[in-house]
């Protein structure tokens, strides 16, 4: 197996380079130098299908990203054997006219480092003592990018829970909303910013926070995401609140859902004061399954066996 992504000399913003005549040449060479014989060629984000007139004896899988629109991309996949789809409305979309096979499919983490209780872990002295007050700790992981977030909706937040503390761990994205947003609610005597943190560590502040939010903006660039950050939380087992994006409001049984501060507030109190044993099982049978062995047994499953033995 061999799975593309392609490095590139200037990658513009505006079609992102996947067509451009240098990125083809590096993928195919990097297919013909590293793997002789291919039993399967994934394609992320971007269906490669001119990959196919080159390999076609292999198994082709489109991993679709958060951007997808199964109609107007469509000539780009149909050639493929599998699509992997991260949400119900655009698993829904894909064409009647497709020959291929159609999977949902969702967000992993690693299991190893999210199941680990290792006393050897730092925390940052800043979190440390920002969470020594014994107050309740709502936690963020991820991107902190501006077109991901809804910072009207958090903001409010923190201010209609001044008695609980807000932590957010992530990066911006180098926009100067993002900026703006960022320098603006760090300045609250409730919420604290972390920016560098090692990703073996994520775990052991997700195991400090009382709930986990998923606040994200309900629009274009959000629409077709199903976030990692989903799946880590389950992993160890926490209260989720997230707005209703389309990629997580099918797993009800795993978290809650609102889309205004006073209602994210509610369902935060709700979790708090909530004995959640089922749905802790739940969460965390759920992390299992969407580890990477599992979604290669289903994949492997669904596929025509004479396509790849």
């Amino acid at each position: 197996m061999i799975i593309l992504t392609p490095w590139m000399f200037t990658r513009p913003l505006k079609g992102a380079g996947f067509d451009r005549v240098e990125v083809r040449f590096q993928v195919k060479l990097a297919a013909k130098v590293f793997q002789k014989k291919i039993s399967s060629l994934w394609s992320i984000s971007t269906a490669y299908c001119h990959l196919l007139k080159d390999f076609p004896t292999a198994v082709s899988i489109f991993w679709s990203g958060d951007f997808f629109s199964p109609k107007k991309e469509f000539n780009s996949y149909k050639e493929f054997d599998l699509v992997l789809c991260l949400t119900p409305p655009n698993y829904l979309s894909i064409p009647e006219s497709f020959k291929g096979k159609r999977m949902h499919f969702n967000m992993s983490c690693d299991l190893n480092i999210f199941q680990q209780k290792s006393a050897t872990y730092s925390l940052a002295e800043s979190f440390a003592n920002f969470s020594s007050s014994g107050s309740k700790l709502i936690g963020y992981i991820g991107t902190l990018s501006s077109r991901r977030i809804d910072y009207t909706l958090v903001k409010r937040l923190t201010q209609i829970r001044p008695k609980m503390r807000f932590i957010f761990v992530g990066k911006g994205d180098g926009l100067e909303s993002t900026n703006y947003e960022i320098k603006h609610l760090a300045k609250r005597e409730n919420v604290l910013l972390l920016e560098s943190v090692d990703y073996e560590n994520v775990p052991f502040y997700i195991r400090k926070f009382d709930a986990c939010l998923i606040p994200y903006q309900i629009n274009e660039a959000n629409w077709g995401t199903c976030p990692c950050k989903f799946v880590e939380y389950c992993a160890i087992g926490k209260p989720i609140i997230s707005t209703s994006l389309p990629g997580l409001t099918k797993f009800s049984d795993l978290a809650k859902f609102a889309d205004s501060a006073e209602n994210f507030a509610d369902l935060i109190d709700q979790a708090l004061s909530t004995k959640r044993e089922k749905e802790i099982n739940l969460q965390k049978k759920f992390a299992e399954e969407s580890s990477a062995s599992n979604f290669l047994v289903k994949i492997e499953n669904i596929i025509p066996k004479n396509k790849y033995v």
